[in-house]
């Protein structure tokens, strides 16, 4: 019960520490939070768990580890719950359960292996106080058994004769009153078998005391011969003559056995601590039986299948054809000596085979071998189970000794102890070699280190990952396979753990052979210590987050990208509002005033254009935001010829002329370049120039220098330059990389006091870009003026000569207006208001008009007339403007048509061209627009 008791709370301990532990591990890395965040949510835990399984074995290890996965899943992961969300969370934990449960069976293991191993020593170690305790047994024994006294007189004549003496010498004291001592007491040297000096007369002769010498044998009256020491003493008389001799012997057979059995029991013990192998052991324990019992033969039997039969395993003074035809020998209760000593769990003695129930059945073999005594004791293990049998047999019918019972069971245990050992020595080196191999196959850095940090040994990972050997690792030559800028670092940190004799962790590059790129490890070292919690032993690992640390820098990048990105579109949501409002407000202000009150008629012609100019900019914004989603999107359309950069430069200069000489901004143009001509869309090419001069003039202070130069440079000049310089306010250098990026203006206040998107040298970009050609900005910083240079190929003379364009070329095919003329026109738009003025001012224009509001009207009206022109919205109540093309067309043939939309996008152009469309304009419409876009596709009129 108290050894129950015990166990129980060994067991409760155990799995105490264990829980304790989770606990603490939770406590460490909670406090450790703020330094790695979310990052390694399992990095104590995975001491947790190596330290359940040293201290408390597998299942302690296996609770430590589940803990220690709630934990980290609901407090640390990302996720905080039990979706793991991620793969690097599912990575994580799948990697903390593989390597934990490893630890956890490794250290169970080892756990096991260790007790069997100290249960084993215990054993021997009880072996060793049970010799001990035969050998004071056999002592007292002995001493029990009493000496033989025979007393002499002075003559020498017998004269006393205890009964040990009669037995010993044959005779009794009847018979051997009187006679001469030599004649009763014959004694001779046991190796040369010469008559021994007799002690008795050398006492008489001398008056000493005497004792035999060594190997003397006393030969009884029928012959027997005893082995003996004796000792001989005057009896003298009250003057001192000797007047007689005390002689007192003893039998010492039975101590030169016992000498001999523990000398035998030594010598295998010796090679049982020796490693050899158990075949032999057993093999020396059966010769020490024989030796003991002369005349015998010795056997040992082990048990197999789970103890269901046993199988001869020593004793090679069996006959060959015996252990052959008893092989293997059943466990029951009537199946030999060994059979039924096994099945019993006790000795079984069988003094005579050929008599005996128990050996019903193997009595012919037995006897036919001349084996006719047999006693068997079975081998016991720590636990109390029977590991085999030892079995002695004899020629004749033979009962055991007192001595033959002790000295069988005390091989039978000297057996189980060297069964036990070497079982558990091969679990041991199983374990170990389980665990090595592992190690070995482990994909991580595992090493171990002396106490004084030496690396004495370290896996194949991580010699194949550096390229060291074993030999050129140990010690501290691991340390140049990290990258030089961080071996002080990483030595600083363990010097550190060592002085405070605690665990450490630490990053660190180590350089792979393959290829010699530096791959990041996370290393972590864990002290071992002894009871007295001195460091007698470092060991660590080290795994590979050479991605995972890419990856999270990437994320880390990405994420600082994605809010850039998000603060920009937020910023330009907050500008495009401004920009957008900022027109419609003097309008609405405009057209509420018109309509609450009477309007001059000289403020009505400023108010309309105040209007038309407002909507413009609107205008302006939409096409600037669609030319960046083209160029985004690779499909700005460009109608390639042969274009002069110098009038291209020239008349965006016409273009922006107010603003410059609005501002008095000082303007130098330097056209020096002797090849200006270059094969562009000289519209795009417009664009990028006048968008340069607006953001110079916009950008510059009253008074403030612009400056346009361009030269030719390379290889027979054959490249463009062109540089538009301002003094205004510049761009900061780190700034500067971005100017070119869509929404961008730099501060934000730049964007407040200047306004607009930032989109302007986006498009820049994109056309110049589109040319083939690139655009850089260079400024010395705020207040310094910016310079955009712009390099595109020029084309040579010759080129340029022949017909204004390039060979394999061809312009633009743009129709001539036809005359002024009167037309008939179907307007199809949904919005009232819009189609009442369209057709007002087509018919200020002479054209007969008809007007529709639906898919349904319009078709109806096509029906019912021919019209020289269509002018149709693409979206309508009941349908798209496209759908009511398709069925003109299908009706009628082509009709000169022109879509009016919102939609303005390339893919937007196809569809309506595909429908049937000859033109395509993006509202709002500029009503002169239209008008030139009606002379262009409308065929002469009436």
């Amino acid at each position: 019960m108290t050894t129950m008791l015990r166990i129980s709370e060994s067991t409760v301990v155990r799995y105490g520490v264990a829980v304790v532990g989770a606990v603490i591990a939770t406590a460490l890395r909670l406090a450790l939070g703020p330094l790695v965040g979310d990052r390694f949510p399992f990095m104590t835990f995975f001491a947790l768990v190596a330290f359940a399984a040293w201290y408390g074995g597998f299942g302690p290890s296996v609770l430590a580890l589940v803990l220690g996965g709630f934990a980290a899943t609901f407090l640390f992961l990302p996720s905080r719950g039990l979706e793991l969300g991620g793969v690097e969370a599912r990575v994580g934990t799948f990697v903390f359960a593989m390597v934990g449960l490893m630890i956890a069976f490794l250290g169970g293991a080892m756990r096991s292996a260790r007790q069997q191993a100290e249960a084993s020593a215990r054993e021997a170690y009880r072996h060793l106080q049970a010799e001990h305790e035969l050998r004071e047994r056999l002592d007292t024994t002995l001493r029990s058994i009493g000496d033989a006294v025979i007393a002499t007189d002075g003559q020498g004549q017998v004269r006393f004769m205890n009964p040990i003496a009669e037995q010993l010498t044959g005779w009794t004291q009847v018979e051997a009153s009187g006679r001469p001592m030599e004649e009763v007491f014959r004694i001779v040297n046991e190796q040369t078998r010469v008559p021994a000096e007799h002690p008795v007369a050398r006492v008489i002769r001398d008056g000493v005391i005497v004792g035999l010498a060594n190997h003397t044998v006393l030969i009884a009256k029928e012959g027997v011969e005893t082995p003996i020491e004796d000792s001989a003493a005057p009896i003298r008389d009250e003057h001192g003559a000797v007047v007689g001799v005390v002689m007192v012997f003893r039998n010492v057979e039975e101590q030169r056995r016992s000498e001999l059995l523990l000398t035998d029991q030594r010598k295998i013990l010796e090679q049982m601590a020796r490693g050899v192998p158990l075949g032999e052991v057993l093999e020396a324990l059966c010769e020490a039986v024989e030796r003991q019992a002369v005349g015998c033969v010795a056997t040992v039997m082990l048990a197999e299948d789970e103890g269901r039969s046993l199988r001869f395993a020593a004793g090679h003074r069996c006959p060959a054809s015996y252990s052959t035809a008893i092989n293997p020998v059943p466990v029951g209760p009537s199946h030999g000596s060994c059979g039924t000593a096994a099945y019993r769990a006790e000795q079984v003695i069988v003094a005579d085979i050929a008599n005996d129930p128990l050996w019903n059945g193997f009595q012919k073999i037995a006897l036919d071998q001349g084996f006719h005594a047999c006693w068997s004791t079975p081998i016991p293990s720590s636990e109390g189970k029977v590991l085999g049998t030892f079995a002695l047999y004899f020629p004749s019918p033979r009962s055991p000794t007192a001595h033959d019972q002790v000295m069988m069971d005390l091989f039978a245990r000297t057996a189980g102890v060297a069964i036990e050992r070497q079982r558990a020595d091969d679990r041991l080196r199983q374990s170990e070699d389980r665990y090595r191999t592992l190690i070995e196959v482990a994909p991580q850095v595992v090493w171990y280190g002396e106490s004084d940090g030496s690396l004495t040994y370290c896996n194949t990972w991580f010699l194949d990952l550096t390229g060291l050997s074993l030999a050129a690792a140990k010690g501290s030559g691991w340390l140049q396979a990290i990258h030089p800028d961080h071996r002080d670092r990483v030595r600083d940190v363990w010097l550190a753990a060592a002085v405070k004799s605690a665990s450490y962790e630490v990053e660190i590059p180590f350089r792979r052979a393959a290829d010699g790129v530096y791959r990041w490890h996370v290393a972590k070292g864990v002290p071992v210590k002894d009871q007295a919690g001195q460091v007698v032993s470092w060991v660590g690992v080290a795994t590979d987050i050479d991605d995972r640390k890419r990856a999270d820098e990437e994320r880390r990048a990405a994420k600082e990208e994605a809010e850039r990105a998000n603060r920009a579109k937020d910023q330009f949501l907050a500008v495009l509002s401004h920009e957008l409002r900022t027109p419609l407000n003097p309008i609405l202000l405009a057209a509420s005033s018109m309509l609450d009150r009477p309007t001059p008629p000289e403020e009505i012609h400023p108010t309309l254009e105040m209007i038309r100019h407002n909507v413009n900019l609107q205008a302006r914004l939409i096409d600037d935001l669609l030319d960046v989603m083209r160029i985004v999107q690779g499909k700005m359309p460009l109608h390639w010829g042969v274009a002069d950069c110098h009038d291209v430069i020239r008349h965006a200069l016409q273009v922006c002329q107010s603003e410059v000489f609005g501002k008095t901004i000082g303007l130098t143009l330097d056209l020096s370049a002797d090849r200006h001509h270059v094969n562009a869309d000289s519209a795009r090419l417009q664009q990028v120039f006048w968008n340069l001069i607006k953001n110079a003039v916009k950008f510059s202070p009253e008074g403030g220098m612009l400056s346009i130069r361009t030269r030719n440079e390379g290889g027979e000049h054959d490249r463009l330059i062109v540089e538009v310089s301002d003094t205004g306010i510049g761009v900061e250098p780190d700034i500067l990389p971005t100017i070119f990026d869509p929404f961008q203006q730099g501060e934000t206040s730049i964007t407040r006091r200047f306004g607009g998107l930032g989109l302007g040298l986006a498009i820049c970009r994109g056309v110049v870009e589109a040319h083939g050609g690139t655009i850089t900005a260079e400024s010395r910083g705020k207040s310094q003026g910016t310079t955009f240079r712009i390099v595109l190929k020029a084309l040579p003379s010759r080129e340029v000569e022949e017909n204004g364009q390039l060979q394999g070329k061809h312009p633009v095919s743009v129709r001539a207006a036809s005359p002024s003329s009167t037309l008939k026109i179907l307007v199809v738009e949904d919005e009232e208001a819009t189609r009442r003025l369209m057709a007002r001012l087509l018919r200020g224009l002479g054209h007969d008009v008809s007007t529709a509001g639906t898919i349904a009207e319009a078709t109806e009206t096509a029906e019912a007339d021919l019209f020289d022109l269509i002018v149709s919205d693409i979206g309508l109540p009941d349908g798209s403007g496209l759908e009511l093309m398709r069925r003109i067309v299908k009706q009628r043939g082509p009709v000169p048509a022109i879509a009016l939309t919102g939609y303005g996008m390339e893919e937007d152009i196809v569809r309506s061209r595909a429908a049937g469309f000859t033109a395509h304009m993006t509202k709002p419409i500029d009503f002169t627009k239209l008008e030139a876009m009606i002379r262009q596709v409308a065929p002469t009129g009436h």
